[in-house]
């Protein structure tokens, strides 16, 4: 009886709230990258041209195992480790990551240097741009 009252208080997946769509931004004056991932494509946008790619479902997959890493109830108050976008020495980023519930916003940060909890998720994107743009002109250059 006692496993059974423990197991009752376990997070399930169904508890869990499901990410639909993530957003990374950065700009600055004169400059501008998005990249926006949902369930059924991945789109970069570079200071205004888009390109649009069918998501791998193995993609989707890996975002939804980074995402799940983050404590996304901290998102808003996790602080950049390095602070040039400032002084225009960096782009000003940040992350969105919307659930069925809610739209979590991270702080700005220096361009592709997130706060440590976003840095996996940052590897992903640096990685996502290497698959899509193999061999062209990198989102991230």
């Amino acid at each position: 009886m006692l496993f059974l009252s423990l197991c009752a208080c376990l997070p399930t997946a169904a508890q869990k709230e499901s990410v639909n769509k993530l957003l990374f931004e950065s700009k600055t004056r004169g400059s501008s990258r998005t990249i926006e991932i949902n369930s059924k494509e991945v789109i970069f946008d570079k200071n205004g041209t888009k390109t649009n790619y069918k998501i791998k479902p193995e993609e989707w997959e890996r975002m939804l195992l980074v995402t799940d890493l983050i404590p996304l109830n901290e998102i808003a108050d996790m602080k950049s480790p390095t602070s040039k976008r400032l002084s225009d020495r960096a782009l000003h980023s940040k992350i969105v990551i919307e659930t069925t519930d809610k739209t979590y916003s991270s702080q700005t940060f220096d361009d592709l240097h997130p706060p440590k909890p976003l840095l996996e998720l940052m590897k992903f994107l640096i990685q996502l741009d290497e698959d899509y743009h193999h061999g062209g002109e990198l989102f991230f250059d």
